[in-house]
């Protein structure tokens, strides 16, 4: 039985995978002067909210890999250290939602991914200008705060639909 589950949560989180790597390749507009609007980041930050803090760092490394061999002329150099970030945020996705402990999902949802985004934008913004693709000044990211809490306020909205979608018609049971 333990055996046909781990079958089942790696299927759902390669699914989630798969379309966090077309969204991030295919559907990321650019803007320029800020970077892309990630589209990829609505799932894959549910692999970490239902999966866990190990599943969420590793399908992040996955979708940061994977996109970047599928559109690597659109995106530039692979960087080690955004790989890093990416990691990191999936990690960090996880534990907060494990262990941050609130009735109300929606609003814990809201405080999990406004501050993984914030802390994601900063250092994203800080590994763009260590490459050299940034200004080496900070005066970018003030907008690019701006733009990742806007996006990131949708995202919540879509993956808390998505979330109740899951627990009713795919797991069947509560998430926490």
């Amino acid at each position: 039985m333990q055996s046909s589950k781990s079958i089942r949560v790696l299927t759902q989180v390669a699914l989630l995978a798969a379309i966090a790597i077309i969204a991030r390749s295919y559907l990321s507009p650019l803007i320029p002067g800020l970077g892309r609007i990630n589209t990829s980041f609505i799932f894959s930050q549910l692999v970490p909210i239902l999966f866990g803090p190990f599943a969420g760092g590793l399908s992040n490394a996955l979708i940061d890999m994977v996109s970047y061999f599928i559109a690597w002329q659109s995106f530039g150099g692979f960087m080690i250290h955004l790989l890093a970030v990416e990691i990191f945020a999936g990690i960090l996705i996880g534990v907060m939602w494990r262990y941050i402990k609130m009735k109300n999902r929606y609003a814990k949802l809201m405080i999990v991914i406004l501050t993984v985004n914030i802390i994601y934008t900063v250092l994203n913004t800080w590994g763009l200008m260590y490459a050299g693709w940034l200004a080496n000044d900070w005066l970018l990211l003030p907008p690019r705060l701006a733009l990742a809490i806007g996006v990131a306020i949708v995202n919540v909205h879509v993956m808390f639909i998505l979330l109740n979608v899951y627990e009713k018609y795919i797991k069947k049971e509560k998430l926490q």
